[in-house]
């Protein structure tokens, strides 16, 4: 059903949302210790100046820059430890910090200090030793200083009444000890936007009950109240309201008046039950049914016109969670940000590779989610799963790449902004995988980061030619095959890139997953054909069922064996092709129909690289063998064994 309200493009929502609230007036007195993360007020002036006296830049002896005057290594000039009105030429012993006597203008560092009275010939003496129990009332220097020389100057940081941070300013660590430093004890902040969360629908249940079918765990919530918080705002979980237009009217009122913004969590995608868009009508103004963005296309902007309310803005937010995500960020993000009287902070950006053709549908803006990867000379984007329903997709995420509404999609090879998720450190010990799944890659990478935190793996699935022809073209690091790999491939081989290096990682088994007891009496596939059973082959992108038989109906397929066993073990299949480390993960039995190897294919490059250097290590690992044999359905005894390579023509 169409939506008698229009849809907006992503940056006219924003700029409609922005424009119908302000920024939030009246302060909040803080200590400046209590203050880190909060917005300023009105701009902060030093009350006094920094440093707030003349100090030493150097250990050394504080003396009268004049008095060296003509000082060389062949004519050295004698300064005498005292009061300048007792002796001719005084100095005072000083160190780092310590204020200047009241008749000193320089600073001669401890370095260039010499024991004794100057002789016409400075051989023999010694530079004076700090610390040392008795320092010398008598020493020379052997070159002039200037004035104020290794001295910090009163002011020379900040003078009293200069600003240190404006208006609008989130208050950093270095920013606390600025303010402190220059007499500031209290700043004024900004009050904290309160964001009222509303979660709506009857199949919502709290984490931690009982799953059962048709009934959805709300977490969204708890990650909309984490976003709000973590930007600077009070976030106010309100309990699910129930499908109800009357119900839900009434919570938005009662919300409305005791925060600054309400969502409603919804999936507001115009259909027969959207209570979400007819509720947010009925006590205020839809300004958009609908977001030219993907995901977060069903997102609803609307206002309160009434002054005597307090928040003046609501958000419908889509319930799957990736597009509750991107709404987050598109949108309520720049909206506590403008509440604070700041800007959002920007993402920050880096160039990177599109492997493959990305298409995109023209006329709403996508953001794809990435992993990211250095590999050889380039940064390279791997695309992960565009479902608007997948959240550990943004959780594996390194960044987003922008598809503008007028653009049909990204050529591969095309070169993209990538807005980072996560800090650029941890994209760049990013190694990423491509070919056969298996869990035995995520224990592999718990024991690399154990040792080495700045590394983990991005995996993608697909066949062993696909993974292979995307290490040579440079689009990953690793390609995980189990088919026989040689120099030259023939027809019972693959050819690996020339100079990468196959390693072991085990000899897995592979069969049928079927329920506890196999309450079918399966041994071989072929005990599947000519009955009714409900059967899950496991497909690589792109490519055919693995260990498929054409004789046998496959209800479904799935691209990973714990996908196979879930099936399974829910009873949504009878039995499935899987290793025998899903099976003993998901408590199901096992029949074993054939063993194959499982390697690592390393680009030459990367093998030697430290990344290259710390994987092989891991894999290596007494760790990494005990971990194996947890899981179960492996022989580790050649784990991490290189293996040699011989031309297909010599076998």
């Amino acid at each position: 059903m169409k939506s008698r309200f229009a849809s907006l493009p992503l940056d006219v929502a924003r700029r409609e949302l922005l424009a119908r609230a302000k920024p939030l007036d009246g302060s909040e007195r803080l200590a400046v210790e209590e203050a880190l993360d909060r917005v300023t007020a009105a701009a902060i002036f030093a009350r006094t100046s920094v440093p707030h006296y003349c100090g030493a830049a150097m250990d050394g002896i504080a003396i009268r820059a004049a008095d060296t005057a003509g000082a060389s290594e062949a004519d050295p000039i004698t300064f005498e430890r005292g009061d300048p009105a007792e002796v001719a030429r005084p100095f005072s012993y000083i160190d780092t910090g310590n204020a200047l006597p009241s008749w000193a203008d320089a600073v001669v560092m401890i370095e260039k200090v010499y024991a004794g009275p100057a002789r016409a010939s400075s051989s023999g003496s010694e530079p004076v030793r700090t610390p040392s129990p008795e320092l010398p009332d008598v020493v020379h220097v052997r070159t002039a200083a200037p004035a104020w020389q290794h001295v910090r100057m009163i002011g020379e940081d900040v003078v009293a009444s200069d600003g240190i941070v404006p208006r609008g300013h989130r208050l950093r660590p270095f920013d606390v000890g600025a303010l402190l430093a220059a007499g500031v004890t209290e700043v004024d902040v900004r009050p904290r936007p309160v964001v009222a969360i509303l979660p709506t629908g009857d199949e919502l249940i709290e984490p931690g009950e009982e799953l059962r079918p048709g009934r959805i765990v709300e977490f969204n919530s708890r990650m909309i109240a984490s976003f709000v918080r973590s930007w600077g705002g009070e976030a106010v979980r309100l309990d699910p309201a129930r499908d109800d237009l009357a119900t839900l009217g009434a919570r938005i009122e009662r919300a409305r008046d005791d925060a600054d913004v309400v969502c409603l969590i919804a999936g507001s995608s115009a259909g027969r039950r959207d209570f979400t868009v007819d509720a947010l009508a009925s006590v205020g103004r839809i300004l958009a049914h609908g977001v030219d963005v993907v995901p977060g296309r069903p997102a609803i902007v609307a206002a309160f016109d009434e002054a005597s309310h307090r928040a003046r803005v609501a958000l419908g937010i889509p319930g799957y969670p990736v597009s509750a995500v991107v709404i987050c960020l598109e949108l309520l993000a720049p909206l506590v940000a403008h509440l604070l009287g700041t800007s959002a902070p920007e993402r920050p950006t880096l160039r990177a590779v599109v492997p493959h053709d990305l298409p995109s549908k023209r006329g709403n803006e996508e953001l794809i989610r990435v992993q990211l990867g250095r590999v050889g000379d380039r940064l390279v984007a791997v695309p992960l799963g565009r479902g608007a329903g997948a959240i550990t997709t943004v959780v594996r995420a390194d960044g987003l790449v922008r598809v503008p509404a007028t653009a049909d999609g990204i050529a591969g090879g095309e070169a993209v902004d990538v807005e980072l998720l996560r800090p650029i450190g941890e994209v760049l010990g990013t190694i990423i995988v491509i070919g056969s799944q298996d869990p035995c890659l995520a224990v592999l990478e718990d024991v690399l980061r154990a040792a080495h935190p700045q590394y983990k793996l991005a995996t993608s699935w697909s066949g062993d030619t696909e993974a292979l022809g995307a290490l040579e073209r440079g689009e990953a690091h690793v390609a995980a095959v189990t088919a026989p790999v040689s120099p030259d491939g023939d027809e019972r081989e693959l050819r690996v890139p020339r100079g990468a290096r196959v390693v072991h990682v085990a000899v897995r088994s592979q069969g049928l997953i079927v329920p506890r007891g196999n309450p079918l009496g399966l041994e071989t596939l072929s005990d599947l054909r000519g009955r009714r059973v409900h059967y899950v082959a496991r497909r690589w992108q792109g490519g055919a069922p693995t260990t498929g038989d054409p004789d046998i109906g496959s209800a479904r397929e799935a691209l990973v064996h714990t996908a196979v066993a879930e099936a399974v073990r829910s009873g949504l299949a009878d039995a499935g092709i899987g290793v025998a480390a899903a099976a003993a993960a998901l408590g199901l039995d096992f029949v074993p129909l054939e063993i194959e190897d499982y390697d690592l294919v390393l680009r030459e490059d990367f093998a030697a690289s430290d990344g290259g250097k710390a994987l092989l290590a891991a894999l290596r690992s007494d760790g990494f063998r005990a971990r194996l044999a947890v899981l179960g359905g492996y022989d580790d005894r050649s784990s991490g064994v290189e293996k040699a390579l011989t031309p297909a023509s010599a076998t």
